[in-house]
């Protein structure tokens, strides 16, 4: 499953280029256009784009969440806009090391191996349980699944920090884990407009993987799903 999900995250842009283009107008040709001296206010431009997002989200669900925890989705979200930070790349492509695999290492480890690899599992988790959770509800497990390590991850990690203001982020970040989930749900570029080459890009995706969000945003914008739905079956 997560050699699946890999391949159908990992782009040459990251897994949001599609969302920053059409939102930012920072990409050009498919590729990036950015000179080295432009990248310092790109950085500025991409967070304060994210921070946009998060707070919107966090308003529309009436979701009460801390300036830290605000800060931890932005940072979260720019971090993972480069697909490297999701995925390892083995043999034929793109892997995203389980999560069990994961907390295996962090229980085995030392207690700063442990603290990294379960802020891994945390961030791991609730970006994609966010993003893709309709895709993985359609695998051998579900977002509940994620949910559950990565709030369980975070709630772990707080027990292993000293400083009050981190401990405080992190078990925030387990019991609202859910929540936040469905901040960046409410984020993901499927709830977003698509022009004509972002709707192939997305009826490609959609023919490997099925995901019901996808396919919303298909019909959205007026692709008619049912026959290759019904071939499908």
């Amino acid at each position: 499953m997560c050699r699946i999900l890999a391949h159908f995250l990992m782009q040459k842009r990251g897994p949001l280029a599609p969302f920053l283009a059409l939102n930012m107008h920072i990409f050009d040709g498919g590729d990036v256009a950015m000179k080295n001296n432009e990248k310092s206010l790109a950085h500025v431009t991409m967070t304060e784009f994210f921070r946009e997002r998060v707070q919107g989200a966090l308003s529309d669900l009436s979701v009460d969440a801390s300036a830290m925890s605000e800060f931890y989705l932005v940072n979260l979200l720019h971090e993972y806009h480069d697909s490297s930070k999701l995925f390892s790349v083995e043999g034929d492509g793109p892997v995203m090391e389980p999560l069990a695999i994961l907390l295996k290492r962090a229980l085995e480890g030392n207690v700063i191996e442990r603290r990294r690899y379960l802020k891994r599992i945390g961030d791991t988790a609730l970006y994609v349980a966010g993003f893709f959770s309709d895709y993985i509800n359609r695998s051998l497990v579900n977002c509940d699944y994620y949910v559950g390590m990565g709030g369980g991850a975070f709630g772990s990690l707080a027990g292993l920090v000293a400083q009050k203001q981190l401990r405080d982020l992190y078990y925030e970040l387990a019991i609202k884990f859910g929540a936040f989930v469905n901040v960046l749900a409410l984020i993901a570029p499927w709830t977003q407009h698509v022009d004509n080459r972002q709707l192939v890009q997305i009826y490609a995706k959609w023919l490997v993987s099925g995901d019901e969000r996808l396919k919303e945003v298909l019909e959205r914008e007026g692709i008619d799903t049912s026959k290759e739905a019904e071939r499908q079956r």
